[in-house]
């Protein structure tokens, strides 16, 4: 929605994700292990039993930065050591049972999906769980439009290319009250007039024809693995869906999303943080910078900016 009202977007191919969510039991899927337990004591196996992160961080899991745990399961699951739901073990049975009872929302859940994990090992992986990059914003939280702000995960720019564990909540509280001030401040004489009113379409059918694509595209393009080919075939083919779906806002909107992402991804040649290229491996100093991309008249344009 920003994009197309003419705000600049920056830093959106930093998309991270959280190492250790449930892959089972059936109704615990999707819930977050908290990577702190890492700091109680818990332990990450591969299908051989063994602690992988220490062949990586030999002073034990306590304290590893999520990508670095991204990435030592990444090369687990391609050395062919995942598990049989595609992850790899959280170890909790040693812990013990306060450690356990001070997660409640984690601990409860799972015990409820029918997995006591004093006594079984829990399938956990990577899946994406929040997102550093958004619309461009000054310390006012003002985007580029007259009276458009940005907060929380809305804005991009406040994390780098990797958020710093436990930031998302404070970014949300401080940037939400930065943003409440500067627009009871902002003048309402000021407020440009709508040059037409934004329209909003909606077509079920054609939204559960093309979702699906949508996703399906973005999973296996542009997640945790990019490369210049994958990314160019999940422009095309946004590209496409965005067009069939002209009818459908929501869908539409989803399909400029992932280009976007891509489109960001793609243009950052390197790896840094959450973003991981395989043709682009190391770090690179020429990009030691922002992508930021611009509305021109409906393309996508590409600036690399040092702040």
């Amino acid at each position: 929605m920003g994009f197309e009202a003419g705000a600049s977007l920056i830093d959106l191919e930093f998309v991270e994700f959280e190492p250790m969510v449930c892959y089972g039991p059936p109704d615990a899927v999707g819930e977050p292990c908290p990577t702190a337990m890492l700091g109680e004591g818990a332990y990450l196996l591969n299908s051989k039993g063994e602690r992988f992160l220490l062949k990586v961080r030999p002073q034990g899991e306590a304290g590893a930065p999520k990508s670095l745990i991204n990435n030592a399961i990444r090369e687990e699951l391609k050395a062919g050591n995942g598990t049989p739901l595609g992850g790899v073990y959280a170890d909790l049975r040693h812990l013990d049972q306060k450690v356990l009872e001070a997660y409640p929302w984690f601990y409860e859940r799972v015990k409820n999906a029918g997995l006591d994990v004093k006594h079984r090992l829990l399938e956990v992986g990577p899946m994406a769980h929040s997102h550093s990059g958004g619309l461009e914003i000054d310390s006012r939280c003002r985007t580029g439009i007259p009276g458009l702000f940005a907060a929380g995960e809305a804005a991009g720019g406040m994390h780098g290319a990797c958020r710093l564990a436990g930031n998302a909540a404070t970014q949300a509280a401080v940037s939400g009250l930065m943003a409440a001030a500067s627009m009871a401040e902002f003048p309402a004489k000021d407020l440009p007039g709508l040059p037409e009113i934004p329209r909003f379409s909606e077509n079920l059918s054609l939204r559960a024809a093309l979702l699906s694509h949508i996703r399906e595209t973005v999973s296996n393009y542009v997640e945790r693995e990019r490369d210049a080919d994958g990314l160019k075939t999940a422009l095309d083919t946004l590209r496409d869906l965005r067009a069939q779906a002209s009818e459908d806002t929501f869908t539409e909107q989803c399909a400029l999303s992932g280009l976007l992402l891509a489109e960001a991804a793609l243009a950052r040649e390197e790896t840094r943080g959450t973003h991981y290229r395989t043709d682009f491996p190391e770090q690179r100093e020429e990009f030691t910078c922002s992508i930021r991309l611009k509305n021109a008249d409906g393309e996508v344009l590409t600036e690399h900016i040092r702040r």
